[in-house]
């Protein structure tokens, strides 16, 4: 590999700061100098640096949308999943505004689920009071059986308070 190839590798390793499975196979990341477009055999080449050949090798890939010239490629990850190769090719394009005829706005909280406001209807929804009645008497059973050192009966209980939750249909996590 060529040694500006090497060293952005060595970035993202250092970016898992030691959460690196010894098994894995982690991506290579090329810089958005190795793309070439429009030749005579194929419509998109890549360029892979490899040690000791002059100008790496020339892949031909096949995107699954078009290159347009309003896009700039940034990078590209080579990932290898069982015997295919994929490479992900990260593009920059100007969009164009839009100015939308309403917004909906999403919070994700810790009383409740998720809080929603629509600019059509300002009154906000908030979603998940199912939940928190399951969860809040999981809780009072907890700390009621923490104080009896009952700690096997809190371990089975934690269980079962995860299918309960797990089991609560969409539409009783709804509106309060």
């Amino acid at each position: 590999m060529y040694s500006a190839t090497k060293q952005q590798a060595e970035r993202f390793l250092r970016r898992l700061k030691g959460r690196v499975r010894p098994n894995k196979e982690y991506p290579t990341i090329l810089r958005r100098d190795v793309y070439r477009a429009d030749t005579k055999l194929t419509p998109y080449w890549l360029k892979i640096p490899i040690y000791g050949v002059r100008g790496g090798i020339n892949v031909p890939i096949k995107t699954h949308e078009p290159i347009t010239d309003d896009m700039v490629c940034r990078e590209a990850k080579i990932i290898r999943k069982g015997d295919e190769w994929f490479v992900y090719i990260t593009v920059e394009k100007e969009v164009e505004e839009r100015n939308p005829k309403s917004i909906l706005a999403i919070d994700l909280g810790i009383r409740w689920i998720a809080t929603t406001v629509n600019s059509n209807n300002p009154k906000p929804k908030f979603y998940g009071k199912e939940l928190r009645k399951v969860k809040g008497h999981y809780f009072y059973l907890r700390r009621s059986l923490a104080l009896k050192k009952a700690y096997r009966t809190i371990k089975k209980i934690g269980h079962k308070e995860r299918r309960v939750v797990n089991d609560i249909p969409q539409d009783k996590q709804g509106n309060s």
